[in-house]
């Protein structure tokens, strides 16, 4: 699809979104505040989806095609699609209460969103029948609890020859990137600091995973407890049970695969999971006969000095954020020639976020 028809349609996105009494909608507080935020910074927000709406259609001259926002949140990107005039937009995310909001929004802005689904990744075929030309997201991949199974399920959702765009900010070989989601990640697995649908966390990670291996094996020494909960982080609670039970058969402490990645053990969605992306397309590549990572670019928009939604008042991200939104407006021109025109893996050190996309074969 043409990105400048895109363009426009963002642009008339905008303006109903912009012109919406918030008060008035039917939807929880988080998903308020969210389009609060969307609202005060729109042109920064909907650059992205864009991009990702142009990439990921581009290979189609008519809107007669199915697409699936997966992981949809707020819902703008299957908006998007729709005011674009695709011909079958769906929305899915894992949130209850994140589709009860899409839905609101979509029907206070009166655009007709063909269905919304409530389901995670596992056994996903066997749920939905529909299958999509199209699947695409932005910052789904990093919070996916195993990213390569999600792939494989989502994957058979895909009409032949259809693709998987999925769109990611926690860039890990962005080295400012990597080490503001490193310092989110210590933060959660000590203070308790992350976030899940707009609400603190009460409790740090390390201490949820501490006090599930205290009632599985109540005997460890405290000590050893301790230890066996910090080197359990990225576990989920199965999955920590049963390292706990090497370490006290054959006394080998488990050992965490990454120096910071952490997530949550009772769901398993990872906090900004930083993946080795390339290494991670080589899996790919036994599944899908086609894969392909590239780099993102960064908005050329007039940048507001608004703090980063959803993340804790003295989180060095908050901190970090307007600065970073005004360095991208000052230098974006340069940075996205740099991104356009550097060799190899260059790109990605300097990009805001990167792609994995996969096509299925006929």
């Amino acid at each position: 699809m043409n990105k400048r028809f895109i363009r426009e349609k963002a642009d008339e996105l905008k303006s109903r979104i912009i012109d919406l009494n918030l008060q008035e909608l039917d939807v929880k507080d988080y998903f308020r505040a969210y389009l609060k935020s969307y609202q005060d910074d729109f042109e920064a927000i909907i650059h992205r989806y864009v991009d990702i709406l142009t990439q990921s259609t581009r290979l189609f001259r008519n809107p007669k095609f199915a697409f699936l926002d997966y992981g949809g949140g707020t819902g703008i990107l299957c908006l998007l699609a729709k005011l674009c005039g695709i011909e079958k937009v769906c929305y899915l995310d894992i949130s209850e209460e994140a589709t009860q909001g899409a839905q609101a929004l979509a029907t206070a802005l009166n655009i007709p969103i063909d269905e919304f689904y409530i389901s995670t990744y596992e056994k996903i075929s066997d749920r939905i029948a529909a299958r999509f030309d199209v699947i695409a997201n932005y910052d789904v991949l990093e919070h996916l609890s195993s990213p390569q199974e999600a792939f494989s399920e989502i994957g058979k959702l895909l009409k032949n020859n259809g693709s998987i765009y999925m769109a990611s900010g926690a860039n890990t070989y962005h080295p400012v990137i990597n080490i503001l989601m490193r310092r989110e990640h210590k933060m959660l697995e000590t203070r308790g600091m992350g976030h899940s649908q707009g609400v603190q966390a009460k409790k740090s990670w390390v201490s949820v995973r501490e006090k599930i291996i205290k009632e599985k094996f109540p005997y460890l020494e405290s000590r050893e407890i301790e230890k066996l909960a910090i080197l359990t982080r990225g576990l989920i609670r199965a999955d920590i049970i049963k390292a706990v039970q090497v370490y006290q058969d054959n006394g080998i402490f488990p050992k965490p695969k990454d120096s910071t990645n952490t997530c949550d053990p009772k769901s398993g969605l990872w906090n900004e999971n930083l993946i080795p992306y390339f290494a991670f397309a080589k899996h790919l590549r036994k599944r899908f006969p086609e894969v392909n990572v590239s780099a993102g670019y960064y908005p050329e928009v007039t940048p507001r000095f608004i703090p980063a939604p959803g993340v804790m008042a003295d989180s060095i991200i908050k901190k970090v954020y307007p600065y970073l939104r005004y360095v991208s407006k000052v230098i974006a021109p340069f940075l996205n020639k740099l991104i356009r025109n550097l060799p190899g893996p260059l790109p990605f050190t300097i990009a805001p976020y990167y792609v994995v996309e996969v096509r299925r074969g006929e």
